[in-house]
């Protein structure tokens, strides 16, 4: 028998049993039976497969077409053996779960997401990603559901509110949002912050944040200007299938492979990644534990520039608070005071620090005992002094068996210039170092009342002392 046909009867049927029971109703009425059990009758006599006909959820079913499959429900065989057991309509897979609030289908936490038309499906305050906020390191193929901020995962597979700092909580059903580093304190039975005082609780983002160099386990729990390193390779991603295996990325995913650490990572209790907290790039570690902005970066009144490392804001640029008596030393990363410049005197590590070999000595930068100030006001070995290198150049100084001494037998040290000095007739000026690429010339002088002047000699030009 073809479809239509048997459509067909079945509508002439449901007909004739309507015009059955509107008569029946007749009769019953002149009875003095209400007609309500007739319109209840007659209600219940809806078209086959009608959205009133469906199975909502966990209603008995013998075939999947009996259920509501626009709310994602199939006819799904018992998982019991008991008398009685029979097919109801429910979520198809163990990765899916039936949400009250959605009425209907959705993805369990961490599965996959439920598609329906345009629209990616998961519980009550979860969204739908291919990303672990709570693991920046681990990207999936296929869009799995994440509890949103301030929600944690629960034992059914849905997303329950997260005890806030300072709550109550327990280990079972009240638990502490760990995405934003809190954890339950045994004692107190509250919120707290993971990593006690190396951390501070922002009321504004609601979330725990570690101070520069402490522990940290999410990538923005890290105070302003700064991010928790050690959480993932360096500019590389893990991707994770279907099957949860780890693989690299693919050569169409904009991305770049997974690289392997060679060193063993620190994890948490719970088994999250610990990094420590680093600036981020433009900025620099101040002594409150927060980063500022760093040498010749943006500044302004909201973002000043680190006075730890004696830096100020001239037209919106971080520079030396001194320009005319610092410099900024990119090794040590904060401006260095020459010496005969000013300073204050204080702890190492704070505002000015004199450049090496120099004291802050009644607030001016000098040269230590042994060391003499250069034309470019840094100090060096004197002559005579031990050494090992780090002679006076700029005397015409050079390290020879142990000491500081001239750097030719033909050179006399003067004791009232403080420098080697050439006799009249010999050479003067800057005498480079053969075979020493990169190293800074010696420089002479000449006796008095000699200067040193440039000559030509055939195709070179030589300095020589003359009267």
């Amino acid at each position: 028998m073809s479809p239509r046909i048997h459509h067909h009867r079945q509508y002439y049927h449901h007909c004739s049993l309507v015009l059955t029971i509107m008569r029946t109703s007749s009769f019953l009425w002149a009875l003095g039976f209400p007609a309500l059990f007739t319109f209840t009758v007659a209600q219940r006599l809806t078209p086959l497969n009608s959205p009133a006909s469906l199975g909502s959820f966990n209603a008995p079913c013998l075939a999947s077409n009996q259920c509501d499959q626009q709310k994602g429900l199939y006819c799904v065989p018992p998982t019991s053996t008991s008398p009685g057991s029979q097919p109801r309509c429910r979520c198809p897979t163990n990765g899916t779960l039936y949400d009250e609030v959605r009425n209907r289908c959705v993805g369990r936490i961490q599965e996959n997401c439920v598609y329906h038309g345009n629209s990616s499906l998961c519980p009550m305050n979860a969204h739908c990603s291919h990303q672990d906020p709570r693991n920046p390191s681990l990207y999936f193929y296929e869009s799995k559901c994440f509890c949103d901020p301030n929600s944690i995962p629960n034992e059914k597979g849905t997303c329950s509110p997260a005890a806030r700092y300072g709550e109550y909580c327990n280990h079972s059903d009240r638990r502490c949002d760990i995405a934003s580093s809190l954890v339950c304190d045994p004692e107190s039975k509250t919120c707290v912050c993971e990593f006690d005082t190396s951390q501070y609780y922002d009321k504004d983002q609601e979330k725990c944040l570690s101070f520069i160099n402490q522990k940290c386990t999410t990538y923005f729990g890290c105070v302003e200007n700064a991010r928790c390193d050690g959480l993932a390779p360096a500019r590389s991603r893990t991707f994770v299938s279907a099957t949860n295996t780890r693989k690299p990325a693919s050569s169409d995913t904009p991305t770049i492979s997974v690289q392997q650490d060679q060193k063993p990572r620190k994890v948490s209790a719970d088994g999250r990644l610990i990094g420590l907290c680093k600036c981020e790039y433009g900025f620099s570690p101040a002594n409150n534990g927060r980063c500022m902005a760093s040498y010749r970066y943006t500044c302004s009144a909201e973002s000043p520039c680190n006075p730890f490392d004696s830096l100020d804001c001239f037209d919106g640029i971080c520079n030396c608070l001194h320009p005319l008596h610092q410099f900024y030393d990119f090794n040590r990363k904060k401006c260095i005071t020459y010496s005969g410049g000013k300073c204050t005197g204080k702890p190492p590590g704070h505002n000015e620090e004199c450049v090496d070999n120099a004291d802050c000595v009644n607030g001016l930068c000098t040269c230590k005992k042994g060391f003499r100030q250069t034309p470019h006001r840094k100090c060096l070995l004197d002559y005579l002094e031990k050494c090992e290198n780090n002679c006076n150049i700029y005397a015409g100084l050079v390290c020879k068996a142990g000491h500081c001494i001239c750097m030719d037998d033909s050179l006399i040290y003067n004791t009232k210039l403080s420098k080697c000095v050439s006799k009249v007739g010999q050479p003067c000026g800057k005498i480079g170092q053969a075979g020493e690429y990169g190293k800074e010339p010696y420089y002479v002088s000449c006796e008095t009342p000699a200067t040193c002047k440039q000559e030509v000699v055939g195709d070179l030009s030589t300095s020589f002392c003359r009267v």
